[in-house]
Formats: structure tokens, C-alpha cells, sequence
């Protein structure tokens, strides 16, 4: 076989998507030049093939560009909350810089370690609901517990009911799915509303502490944390405070640049400077390696 059509035979059988034809015109163009090269009875071998031919719509690019520190302090602390423990990562940058998108390479390794990746998202014109971000992750995550075998349900169920204790019944309106694991939870005391939403908050935190484990390790994404209400920055610090968290990395991911209106969480960033990886806009060498990938060009 001559070494073009072989050529041609291993690009299509490429493993690596980005490596096949992208388009059929590409393909279409190498074998019109292979048949023209024929019907001239000039040898195949001499024709230059384009191999990727033209890229009609511009692809997503499938790793990341100039963020490689960044992503590998992210998976550094993850792979020692699988070794216990727990750690905790904020992720500041301007809207747009990609905190979301970097933090979203987590969800593979995480899977393949048996983990679990929930998300919550703090509304600017919502800072009245308190908790929101954190319910709406722990939310996520009960739906993805109760998918769980039988075997893993009935283990789980007397845990969750004897380590939240009495006030668990205070969780069921955040968390209605909560019942369906733990089984029927009788109505917690009532409190005065400053300390009522301190058990929630202790109650919340404990709640994941006996969900997570190394074994089977929990990400928990807080996106947008600049509008985060009073009481979701005390669950944080709850978090952060907890030295018995076993097997979970909180991620936190703010706009540094709109700290001026969220005090209470630049404090708790100056608290913990070694903790914020600061993402900054992407360089121009970064730049130019991305668009070539979209584009299906080499950035020279």
C-alpha cells in the first residue's frame, strides 16, 4: 500500500479526535489529489496531503491553555483529600477569565476515584435566600446519594440519622430530598432565628461529613461567592474551621475584582491568602495556542 493511502487510513482511524479529518472536504481534497496524482502516473508517495483540510466551524478546545499551575494546584489538593483530611481552594478572577471552565477539569479525575462533584451558585439579586448556593449543592448531592446501590442506602441511612441527631428535622425544608436516605426525621425545637440558622449551619456541615470519605472523596464548587450571603460565608468558615472533614475539597470561586461590595468575603481572603489562586487574563502566546486549536491551525 502506498505510504499516502496509509497516511490517509491512519488519520481516520486516529484515536485522538483532534487528530482525524475535521471535515469531509479535507478527506475529499487528499483523495482528488491521490486519483489526479494516479491518472498522471506520478508516484503517490510524492503528493503533499493537507490532512485536516478546512475547519468550517470552530471547535471547542479540548485542554487548557496557559493555566497549568492553576489546574495542578487544583489536583494536587484533591489527591490529598483522597489520602484524608481536607482542603479548601478559592479561585479569583475577572468574569469571563475561565474560573468555571478550570474547575470543571476536576469532574473526570473525580470520577475516576469514585468521587462525587456538586456545584452551587450565589445570585447577586438573591442575597435574601440565605444558604442558597450551599443548599443547591447539597442538593445535587443527594440526588446523586440516592442513585447509590441498596447495599450503599442501607449503610448510609442509620449513619446520616444517628450523626445529624435530633435537629435534623431542621434541614428538611433546604433539603426535602433529605428524608427519602435518612428516613422519617421528627421536627426539630424551635429557636430564636439567630440561633436557628446556626444549627442549620453546623447541621449542614456535618451532614457532609458523613457523606464524604477518601474512599469516596466530595468536590464541592461555590461559584460566584462575591454575592454570597451572610450565612453561606459562615458555612464556609464552618468548613474551613472543621478539623474532622474527612475527604473534601471546597473550591470557591469569586470575582476579585468586586470585592469592594463583599466584605465579609474579603476578609475571609485575607484570612487565607495562600489558599486564592488569582487567574489572570491569558497571555498572548495561551491565546494564540487556543485559537489555532479552534481553528484547526498551528500557532507559529
Amino acid at each position: 500500500m502506498p505510504e499516502a493511502l496509509a497516511q490517509i487510513l491512519l488519520r481516520l482511524l486516529a484515536k485522538e479526535p483532534d487528530e482525524r479529518y475535521q471535515s469531509a472536504s479535507g478527506l475529499a481534497d487528499d483523495l482528488a489529489k491521490l486519483r489526479a496524482a494516479a491518472e498522471r502516473n506520478e508516484p503517490l508517495d510524492r503528493v503533499l496531503l493537507q490532512g485536516d483540510g478546512r475547519v468550517l466551524v470552530p471547535r471547542t478546545p479540548r485542554r487548557r491553555h496557559g493555566r497549568d499551575h492553576a489546574l495542578g494546584e487544583l489536583l494536587a489538593a484533591f489527591d490529598a483529600v483522597t489520602r484524608g483530611g481536607s482542603e479548601y481552594v478559592f479561585l479569583s478572577g475577572e468574569a469571563g477569565v475561565g474560573k468555571t471552565s478550570l474547575v470543571n477539569e476536576l469532574q473526570r479525575p473525580v470520577a475516576l476515584r469514585g468521587g462525587r462533584f456538586v456545584r452551587g451558585k450565589c445570585e447577586q439579586f438573591q442575597r435574601d435566600r440565605p444558604l442558597l448556593a450551599p443548599v443547591q449543592a447539597l442538593r445535587q448531592l443527594l440526588t446523586l446519594l440516592a442513585g447509590e446501590s441498596e447495599e450503599t442506602l442501607r449503610e448510609l441511612r442509620p449513619r446520616l440519622a444517628a450523626g445529624l441527631g435530633p435537629d435534623a428535622g431542621a434541614l428538611v425544608e433546604l433539603l426535602p430530598e433529605l428524608p427519602l436516605l435518612a428516613g422519617e426525621l421528627p421536627p426539630a425545637a424551635p429557636l430564636d432565628p439567630r440561633e436557628a440558622q446556626r444549627r442549620l449551619t453546623e447541621l449542614l456541615a456535618r451532614f457532609l461529613g458523613l457523606v464524604a470519605s477518601p474512599a469516596h472523596p466530595l468536590v464541592l464548587v461555590l461559584d460566584d461567592l462575591q454575592w454570597a450571603d451572610r450565612p453561606s460565608l459562615d458555612f464556609l468558615t464552618a468548613l474551613i474551621g472543621d478539623t474532622d472533614l474527612d475527604g473534601v475539597l471546597l473550591a470557591g470561586l469569586f470575582r476579585g475584582d468586586e470585592l469592594d461590595a463583599a466584605p465579609g468575603l474579603r476578609s475571609l481572603a485575607e484570612k487565607l491568602p495562600s489558599a486564592v489562586l488569582h487567574l489572570e487574563n491569558l497571555p498572548p502566546e495561551a491565546l494564540s495556542s487556543m485559537v489555532g486549536e479552534m481553528l484547526g491551525v498551528r500557532a507559529d
